[in-house]
């Protein structure tokens, strides 16, 4: 049965990742209601699993990771490298600082509920008030800075880490579907480093080929529904607003307030 859920969470996880409804939100309430084992399915397996997404951006994005690192020389290419480095620094830092609350405090269903509320009003805020005209190479340093602030606010479950960025870069100027490509392009330090790390201490546990397995399930799950996740969330976002999301969020913290009382 551990494979089913494994599967589950991978489902969740390569959807909920690039979706702006929070990964780690949804992750959470899952596993609170299947009532899993956190041994097997705690916040390592978490971190592991969104390894499998990263591996989707990349192998989404290959040309522009390829491009960017062959010819990153060019002013254009050179200014979103520098773009995506400075924007991934918040995070790296602040979660390094906050371990304790993120893997604790901020899980709490109530939190999730908080920043789903939250989030869904930033969502219809930043849709009636921001002029969207630059592209991805046309973002500079200060709004990779911004951005990168907001990233790390998605350290919060229930904030998600794509709508942060994406509402950011919107707020900042850049067209919707260009601050998506930026957010997905900006996921794969911050994601390799955490799962990378996680993954690396499943290992070194004892006993850690018990899980790895169910690790690995969730892993590949997660990076196929995750590389379809992108393909068809740009499209939409070219031409829709984000306003079904915030629509959903609401929806979904009314359900955890009401299951609560």
């Amino acid at each position: 049965m551990d494979y089913v859920y494994a599967a589950i969470l991978g489902i969740i996880q390569g959807l909920t990742e690039f979706l702006p409804i929070s990964s780690t939100g949804h992750l959470a309430l899952a596993q609170d209601y299947l009532n899993l084992d956190q041994a097997v399915f705690g916040l390592q397996f978490d971190a592991a699993i969104q390894l499998g997404t990263t591996v989707a951006v990349i192998w989404f994005f290959r040309k522009d990771f390829w491009n960017l690192f062959r010819h990153w020389r060019r002013p254009a290419e050179k200014r979103l490298l520098l773009s995506l480095v400075v924007a991934t620094i918040p995070a790296l830092v602040i979660g390094a600082s906050l371990e304790n609350q993120i893997e604790g405090p901020f899980r709490d269903p109530v939190v999730i509920a908080a920043a789903l509320v939250i989030g869904a009003f930033v969502f219809f805020i930043v849709e009636r008030v921001a002029k969207q005209r630059r592209t991805v190479r046309e973002a500079t340093w200060k709004d990779a800075v911004a951005i990168g602030f907001a990233q790390a606010l998605a350290l919060v479950p229930g904030v998600s880490r794509s709508g942060a960025t994406i509402t950011a870069g919107m707020f900042l100027g850049l067209k919707r579907d260009a601050a998506a490509r930026f957010a997905f392009l900006l996921s794969v330090p911050i994601i390799t480093a955490a799962g990378g790390k996680k993954l690396l201490e499943i290992v070194r546990e004892p006993g850690s080929t018990d899980r790895l397995d169910v690790t690995l399930v969730g892993l590949v799950v997660s990076g196929v529904v995750g590389y379809a996740t992108i393909k068809y969330l740009l499209k939409f976002l070219a031409h829709h607003k984000l306003d079904v999301f915030a629509w959903y969020r609401l929806a979904l913290a009314a359900v955890i307030i009401l299951t609560l009382l």
